[in-house]
């Protein structure tokens, strides 16, 4: 549970820390971010399990990162992440949300160099703390592909759970894919 906040430094101390984990933070999207985005979400090892395996154009892509960054549905949010001496590694978002039922859907993408280093696992801990502090979400959820067991285990030690298994929802590479679904819920 949050402290309690009485005062104005209170309340200062507590955004800072909503943005700031152990290996990394999370902030605004900026011009400069867009080139290296764009280049990891059209690598081979992230697209494909973004789905993405066929070539978007670059301005597509671009406004696809400039929407989710905008930050202007309420219970969304959307931030750049990078390392606590300001390399950008990835993007982080909480999407689609849905204010009757307090519900948001989770996804990330890290620098395929930068993966299996722990900066996942902590942004992923910091947008579900986001989430659930800031954005007042009860609910956070996700699918992965369940092949994509480094990602599976990054959302369990943020608290994900499994909840289902879409079974041969994915196809790609010649071949049906299993789809696992997560989520998490508000202490």
């Amino acid at each position: 549970m949050p402290a309690e906040i009485e005062t104005m430094d209170d309340v200062l101390v507590a955004a800072r820390s909503s943005l700031r984990g152990d290996r990394v933070r999370l902030r605004e999207l900026r011009d400069a971010d867009l080139a290296p985005l764009q280049a990891w979400w059209r690598d081979p090892e992230v697209a494909v399990f973004n789905n993405q395996v066929k070539p978007q154009p670059d301005a597509l892509v671009e406004e696809m990162l400039r929407g989710w960054s905008r930050n202007d549905a309420a219970g969304s949010a959307a931030f750049c992440i990078e390392t606590l001496d300001c390399e950008l590694v990835g993007h982080a978002a909480l999407f689609g949300a849905e204010a009757q039922n307090r519900c948001a859907t989770f996804g990330i993408f890290l620098d395929p160099a930068r993966q299996g280093q722990g900066l996942g696992s902590d942004a992923t801990r910091l947008m579900v703390r986001y989430g659930f502090e800031t954005l007042g979400l009860h609910r956070i959820e996700l699918s992965v592909n369940a092949l994509n067991t480094r990602a599976v285990a990054a959302y369990e030690k943020a608290g994900f759970v499994r909840e289902g298994l879409l079974r041969e929802k994915l196809y790609y590479a010649g071949a049906f894919r299993d789809q696992v679904i997560m989520g998490v819920l508000a202490p």
